[in-house]
């Protein structure tokens, strides 16, 4: 395994603790998930839809949390 491969395997699995995370804190789970995604396509440096299949999750956990984020302040407010 070459350094680029390693460092590719990392970012995976962090990526994977990740998603695991964001079952109990959807914003940090979500976070680390996308910068994974991010980091991971920069390593191998190619595009495809493996990477958009990579961030789905992630960018659904972020989108669900500001969701109910936004629940959370109206039902302060209101």
């Amino acid at each position: 395994m070459t350094f680029r491969e390693g460092v590719g395997m990392v970012f995976v699995l962090v990526y994977l603790a990740a998603l695991i995370l964001a079952w109990k804190w959807e914003g940090l789970g979500g976070l680390i998930a996308v910068g994974c995604t991010i980091g991971f396509s920069v390593t191998i440096e190619e595009y495809s839809l493996l990477i958009v299949i990579m961030a789905a999750p992630a960018l659904l956990f972020l989108v669900c949390w500001l969701l109910s984020r936004g629940l959370r302040e109206t039902k302060a407010t209101g």
